[in-house]
């Protein structure tokens, strides 16, 4: 009956028949809705349940018929698996071939057999019908084997339930048997977690008081009906076994169904859940979850049914034990309460030991004690315990109340907010609710505190647990409410006593303080302290206005302050703490409720945040009915401050206001007057000289007197130099790049007449500009900048700059008085750079007369050039100077002379290729042209040149043309390391400097136009000669090479002749780099050649003739030269041409003396060509002499040899006839006299005379052939 035990040999049996690497039989029942393989074969093996419908036995099932798949291709089993989900086991497995068979008992099926194997095609037709006749014999044992486990699974059901039976009575608490009791459930059906929950129908809620197995995290214990599984709904309304399938579980969502989303979160895919009901009453509820999908079917939910029926009994047993004991132990603690509550003199004393014990008995996870005050309506929370709720805490007058307590008070009976109503509830309905729902608490209830009949308080606690206070909860919540409630009614009478004895006592010794101090700033450390006494703060301050300005400035500080609010620096008034406090009137009190709100209005609270102070009380000092400043009250708790809290500071304020008046009127006078005497020493130091830089240091030490700081400058504008920069500094040291000449904040700063301001609140500080100066300010340690003008006649003539380590160290006070310093030294700053501008003219007239008695020292720059950049360098910063010529008809420019940087892309005698344009741009400029991005807009191809210049760490670069009889002779070029180095000082200085130049650079020009022609006529003489003195063409190259290199540069030289006939070139000699290939005398291809040819067709550079031409381009030969040889008209003698390593190497005056030396050596290389060929000539002739000996003496060797052969031939055939004729007619043998065997000896005799007439005729045939009378037909 048991067919799994005997399933292996049955399988052994089908691959015999079948070969199959996997077997499963699985029986299938008509109210199935999953299936198992229990009786299973091969290397894998499936126990967990599948899909009927999604399975293929589900389609047996259904049609009736055998199935079989080959999956050749993936598409294929993307296709199966879509079609039959649960296939996706044998396609993960890589199974190709399929079969199953459905088992059938009539018209029913009952179950299937699958066979399968990953060998694509392993089962064939033959193979269906084999496996279906198995199955009608393995179809009636399924069935017999279906019943046997039925039968068995009843009686180990039963067997379970006795287990359970003896367990549950081993003990009143189920704590301790939870998981053995999973341990027997798992036996029978799949257990993988157990739950037993109880309900309380009150409140709707049920409590998972034992669970054991797989955990789910974020589940609460206790949840409502709304948040329960749909399944465990399902059971407690309709009182039956419910199971929730797979595709729900799987299909939940957070918002849909939590429970059923958190058990897919931990990885249960299978669920059943039963009520447990006692004498007709639903106490509570048990559950199963599995791993396994679609783990329960109607079996399970049999067995399961009878288990929640065995165990029922035991929990209500364990309920009401449960019950039992929390009753003992809530009356244990509310005698601990009452002895805790009378050893202490204060709640405060024992309040968070009162809270820990309440939490045994009553889930609290924020506790709050609210005393009422004077108004009957109002109540403050003296006592909160637990979670913080923003808002909520919030203690000021104006916070949110809630509905709950309001009915509390009213009513005087206890109210619970259900988690339900707590949801739905939002900010303008009922503020309380809504803030305890944002901190994540679920559950309220509130209490009355009554003594004698009178209200004095409330009692509240909260839970995060949903719906956490039910009947029992109330009860015992009620009882703790009356026990509090006497001893809170002593305490907040002994509490209101000792406030008012200290607040009386801290008033008189700040009476005393200030009566008994000469200023507040000596005494206000001892008043701080008196204050800090009766009112919580971390910080105190006084803040005054400031006279005659929009500022208000902080006058006092106790405690901490933050780094903006130090003593003595200044503020603006608009949107701060005084102007709102001033202008209403009224106290200020700020807590968290209207922390950020009160932010957006007085942006600087923002700075109290950022330093935590997160409570804040404000109030007016009034003098004569006049305000004249604040006392502000500072603290790092949140809401500190109540009602009463305000108005004691109001209190003190009226003490201290007239005090602080009279401090104020004697510091203005002092500060006036050392203001005053700083600026008149100021005035006569910077008079005392009309240069700046003898005075700068006496009064950059006057200047940081009165405003304190780590580092002055003063950069000013120097009218001879046309608005050029120039920095005086004094303290520490800054990058020089900060400071530069042309640094753009101080350009732009003294084009624009703006009064004094601090940068890091000015929004010059958005500027990337202004980003740059502070972030290398900072990175010296200098933290805090303020920029001060001068202004002369509307004119900005210079900018004072201060500069300080500190944070925030300037304040709106060192803002007026830069204003103050700025109109006293801008007269001197005049005076100084008219001064100056005097001086640098007579400079410039000095350098420009050195410049020329330099010149007229020789007509070789060459020799000059060094020393004449030293000298401009006097004039104009540049880094690079360079003279540049217009050459090759101006598509190039030439550089003759270099001075400063060198550049490797760049160097002395390199030519650069100018675009189409370019050269007649140049030669009709007429002044400088300065290369920056607007000029780069006009001449595009110019920003290729300016990068190149910025990449090389030389930012700005200035063209000068050098004009001569108003014609551009050459180009003087600037090149400075500095970005915008050349102001209109500079470029006129340029100017000067080209055209003090000019004359002298043409003079240079001629001179060398005139020596170059000598030279080159010197050179084509030379090359002339050298080129006659030896008729060998090997050797005359080499000596026409020779005299090429005096004059033009190359790294190949190459002469050619040309064969007319052929059209091919020649190569006759060369030297230099060379193809592998190259070889005297190689034929170089043709060259096609016009009948109409010139001298202009051949004279060009850079051409490209045949692909030898690209192979010598690819050895690093980048320019060549061209040009014909020889004077016949129908085409020239030959080519010489030269090639160089460099890029445009030839210009046209190259060419044209190319042209010269290709006719100077023409009739050399004509000469030698011709004494090479006579000579070839001569050789030949001597050869064909030669060649007609040897003819005859081979035809006289060839007729003697025809005369024998033919002799011989006649010789032998004569008597090889008689030997033939003899042996014919013997072998006739008319006597008939012959034996056999001379007859054989007869016929070899004719064999042997045949062969040989044969051989005779052969040579006759020769004979002939030699003598020319053979023909062949």
């Amino acid at each position: 009956m048991n067919i799994e035990e005997a399933f292996e040999d049955f399988s052994d049996l089908v691959r015999m028949l079948i070969p199959a690497e996997y077997i499963s039989v699985v029986r299938i029942r008509d109210d199935d809705t999953s299936i198992r393989s229990p009786f299973i074969a091969g290397d894998i093996v499936r126990r967990d349940p599948v899909d009927l419908a999604s399975s293929i036995g589900g389609r047996l099932a259904r049609e009736k018929k055998s199935f079989l798949v080959n999956l050749e291709t993936q598409d294929d089993a993307d296709q199966l698996v879509a079609s039959m989900p649960a296939t996706e086991f044998d396609v993960s497995h890589g199974f190709r071939s399929i079969l199953s068979v459905p088992l059938m008992v009539g018209e029913s099926c009952v179950g299937a057999i699958h066979l399968r194997d990953s060998a694509l095609g392993k089962f064939t037709s033959e193979h269906i019908e084999i496996a279906e006749q198995i199955a009608t014999y393995v179809a009636p044992a399924v069935v017999n084997a279906g019943l046997h486990y039925e039968i068995q699974r009843e009686s180990e059901v039963q067997e379970l339930l006795v287990k359970m039976s003896r367990l549950m009575s081993s003990t009143v608490s189920l704590d301790k048997i939870v998981p053995e009791i999973r341990e027997l459930v798992n036996s029978i059906l799949p257990a993988d977690r157990l739950v037993i929950s109880t309900l309380d129908e009150s409140t709707g809620t049920g409590i998972d008081t034992h669970t054991d197995g797989v955990t789910i995290p974020d589940q609460a214990p206790t949840v409502g009906v709304d948040t329960r599984t749909s399944g465990n709904v399902q059971s407690t309304a309709d009182r039956v076994v419910s199971i929730m399938s797979t595709e729900d579980i799987d299909a939940a969502t957070e918002e849909s169904d939590r429970g059923a989303y958190l058990t897919r979160q931990a990885g249960l895919r299978s669920a059943m859940y039963a009520p447990l009901v006692s004498d007709g009453q639903l106490i509570g509820t048990i559950n199963v979850k599995s791993t396994w999908p679609h783990a329960y079917g109607e079996p399970e939910r049999a067995a399961f049914a009878q288990i929640a029926q065995q165990i029922v009994g035991s929990v209500a047993a364990s309920q009401y034990a449960a019950a039992l004991r929390s009753e003992i132990t809530v009356q244990e603690v509310l005698a601990e309460l009452s002895r805790t509550m009378a050893s202490a003199s204060s709640l405060d004393d024992v309040f968070e030991d009162v809270c820990e014990l309440l939490g045994t008995i009553v889930p609290i996870d924020r506790l709050v004690v609210a005393p009422a005050q004077e108004d009957p309506n109002e109540f403050r929370d003296s006592h909160v315990y637990g979670v913080p709720v923003p808002g909520w805490d919030d203690t000021s007058d104006d916070r949110p109340r809630g509905n709950a307590p309001t009915k509390v008070i009213k009513d005087l009976r206890m109210v619970v907010t259900p988690t339900e109503v707590l949801d739905r509830l939002e900010l303008e309905k009922d503020g309380g609710i809504f803030y305890t729902k944002a901190a994540g608490l679920r559950s309220a209830i509130y209490a009355p505190l009554i003594v004698e009949g009178n209200l004095i308080g409330t009692l509240n606690a909260k839970s995060k647990t949903p719906n956490a206070y039910g009947e029992r909860e109330q009860s015992v919540f009620e009882l703790i409410a009356q026990q509090l409630a006497s001893s809170l009614g002593t305490s907040i009478f002994g509490d209101a006593l000792k406030d008012e004895v200290q607040r009386q006592e801290a008033l008189a010794d700040l009476g005393r303080v200030i009566t008994s101090s000469r200023n507040l700033n000596s005494a206000f450390d001892e008043i701080g302290q008196v204050i800090s006494r009766i009112v919580p703060c971390d910080t105190i301050f006084i803040s005054s206005m400031v006279p005659d300005s929009n500022l208000a400035r902080i006058r006092l500080n106790w405690g901490d302050s933050t780094p903006r609010a130090q003593v003595g620096s200044d503020y603006p008034l608009d949107r701060t703490q005084i102007e709102y406090v001033l202008d209403s009137g009224k106290p200020l009190c700020i807590g968290e409720r209207n922390l950020d709100e009160l932010a957006q209005k007085i942006p600087r609270l923002v700075v109290d945040i950022e330093h935590g102070l997160r409570s804040q009380i404000t109030v007016p000092l009034i003098s004569n009915g006049i305000g004249i400043g604040i006392l502000g009250i500072r603290s790092r708790t949140s809401d500190a401050y109540q009602s009463h809290h305000v108005a004691l500071v109001s209190l003190i304020a009226g003490h201290i206001a007239g005090a602080v008046e009279k401090d104020e009127l004697t510091y203005q006078a002092q500060q006036n007057s050392k203001e005053n005497e700083a600026l008149a020493e100021l005035g006569r130091v910077m008079d005392a000289s009309n240069d700046l830089d003898d005075v700068w240091t006496d009064a950059a030490g006057i200047l940081g007197r009165m405003i304190e700081s780590d580092r002055i400058t003063l950069a000013y504008k120097n009218e001879a130099d046309n608005d050029r920069i120039q920095i005086l500094t004094q303290g520490v040291e800054l990058p020089e790049s900060l400071f530069d000449v042309t640094l753009p904040i101080y350009s732009e700063l003294l084009d624009s007449p703006v009064a004094p301001f601090i940068l890091e609140d000015s929004e010059y500080q958005q500027s990337e500009i202004a980003r740059e100066v502070e972030r290398m300010t900072r990175s010296a340690g200098l933290n805090s900048t303020l920029f001060a003008p001068v202004v002369r006649r509307d004119k900005v003539v210079a900018l004072l700059t201060f500069r300080s380590k500190s944070i925030d160290a300037f304040s709106l006070s060192d803002v007026r008085i830069a204003g103050m310093i700025t109109n006293q030294i801008s007269g001197a700053v005049v005076n100084s750079q008219s001064f100056r501008a005097i001086e640098q003219a007579a400079g410039t007239r000095d350098a420009l007369s050195e410049l020329g008695r330099i010149l007229s020292h020789s007509l070789d720059l060459e020799d000059l050039f060094e020393q004449l950049g030293t000298q401009i360098q006097k004039l104009i910063q540049v880094d690079r100077l360079t003279l540049a010529y217009l050459t090759d008809e101006d598509r190039s420019l030439e550089l003759r002379y270099i001075f400063g940087k060198q550049l490797d892309n760049l160097p002395t005698g390199w030519k650069l290729g100018l675009p189409e344009g370019a050269g007649e741009m140049f030669r009709g400029l007429r002044e400088h042209l300065l290369v920056d991005e607007e000029t780069c807009q006009t001449y595009p191809w110019l920003e290729p040149v300016r990068l190149s210049t910025i990449e090389n760490g030389l930012p700005t670069l200035l063209f000068c043309p050098v004009v001569w009889q108003d014609e551009v002779i050459a180009l003087l070029t600037f090149r400075s390391s500095y970005e915008d180095a050349y102001d209109d000082s500079d470029l006129q200085n340029a100017t000067l400097i080209a055209d003090r130049i000019s004359g002298s650079v043409a003079s240079l020009e001629t001179y060398q136009a005139t020596k170059r022609e000598s030279e080159v006529r010197q050179a084509l003489a030379e090359i002339s000669v050298l080129a006659s003195q030896d008729l060998n063409l090997e050797s005359a190259g080499n000596r026409i090479a020779e005299g090429i290199r005096t004059l033009l540069p190359f790294d190949r030289f190459s002469i050619a002749t040309f064969v007319p006939e052929t059209q091919h070139r020649i190569l006759e000699y060369y030297e230099g780099i060379a193809l592998e290939d190259d070889f005297f005398g190689k034929d170089l291809g043709k060259l096609d050649i016009a009948d109409d040819w010139s001298c202009e067709d051949f004279s060009v550079t850079n051409a490209r003739w045949s692909d030898r031409d690209d192979e010598l381009h690819t050895l690093g030969l980048n320019s060549m030269l061209a040009m014909p040889i020889g004077v016949e008209r129908s085409a020239p003698s030959g080519l010489i041409t030269i090639w160089s390593k460099s890029t445009n190497s030839y210009t046209v005056d190259d060419q044209k003396i190319f042209q010269q030396i290709a006719a100077h050596i023409t009739p050399a290389i004509q000469n030698a060509k011709f004494y090479e060929q006579s000579t070839l000539l001569a050789r030949h002739r001597e050869q064909s002499l030669e060649l007609d000996q040897e003819n005859k003496e081979l035809q006289r060797i060839a007729d003697a040899r025809s005369e024998f052969l033919s002799t011989v031939s006649h010789e032998l055939r004569t008597p090889l006839t008689a030997i033939s004729a003899f042996a014919d007619i013997l072998r006739r043998n008319g006597s008939q006299n012959l034996t056999q065997r001379q007859m054989d000896q007869l016929d070899v005799v004719r064999r042997s005379s045949s062969n040989l007439a044969e051989l005779i005729d052969d040579l006759l045939d020769v004979s002939r052939s030699d003598g020319g009378r053979i023909h062949a037909v």
